[in-house]
């Protein structure tokens, strides 16, 4: 597993873009309509 602050640090150094949602640790599971909001929106934006 990669630590939070090493996947920031990651995300930050390649620009991506970082969707931060408040769950439990399977995301997809406890919050999906957030999950798939995030997805909608990066291949709306996807160039």
């Amino acid at each position: 597993m990669i630590p939070a602050p090493l996947q920031a640090a990651m995300a930050q150094q390649i620009g991506a873009t970082v969707v931060k949602v408040d769950a439990s640790h399977v995301v997809m599971l406890s919050q999906p309509a957030e999950v798939a909001a995030a997805i909608i929106t990066a291949a709306r934006t996807a160039k």
